[in-house]
């Protein structure tokens, strides 16, 4: 008796795992082959060149891909600090996402784009901007607004060293207030 009791107390079990796995949620992607490896929640990452930190970025999701570049997607937003030769934040970055090719050592911000310079206190204003790791150097190829203590001047993009300390606008108007 016991032991008819013991299995069918057994194939209830079974038959209540069984049909909790119909019920489950499908998987979030249909391609394997195109899914990420990795997801992460609250990512906080760090770049470094040299044994040095260049900048350091969060971000609340991040997909890792295990393609030929190494990408890495942060589709809801980054805020990124890049870092002076001493550890000191120079730079703050906000976008609304990112893409970090790390075969290319390129990192692009993509949307409501805005860079706020700790040393001068001007605030760059774009929707896209690359940071080129091996050419040392941060652009833009599209509209760029750069405030500036009593100067607000547009321009068709700019470039800059890696570090913003020379950012020069492409055909740069504006005004001064």
């Amino acid at each position: 008796m016991k032991t008819l009791r013991f299995i069918a107390g057994v194939s209830v079990c079974m038959a209540m795992g069984i049909s909790a796995c119909r019920h489950a949620d499908p998987m979030p992607y249909d391609d394997f082959e195109t899914a990420p490896v990795q997801t992460v929640y609250n990512s906080v990452s760090s770049f470094t060149d040299s044994g040095r930190v260049q900048m350091t970025m969060e971000s609340p999701l991040m997909y890792n891909y295990s393609d030929e570049n190494g990408t890495q997607i942060f589709p809801d937003g980054v805020h990124s600090v890049f870092l002076n030769e001493r550890g000191k934040p120079n730079v703050d970055l906000v976008s609304d996402s990112a893409i970090h090719i790390q075969s290319d050592k390129m990192m692009k911000f993509y949307g409501n784009v805005v860079v706020k310079d700790y040393r001068n206190g001007d605030t760059l204003y774009t929707q896209a901007l690359y940071w080129d790791q091996n050419a040392r150097k941060i652009y833009s190829n599209v509209h760029v607004r750069k405030v500036s203590p009593g100067l607000v001047l547009d321009g068709d993009g700019f470039d800059s060293d890696e570090e913003m300390n020379n950012v020069q606008l492409r055909r740069p108007r504006g005004v001064i207030l």
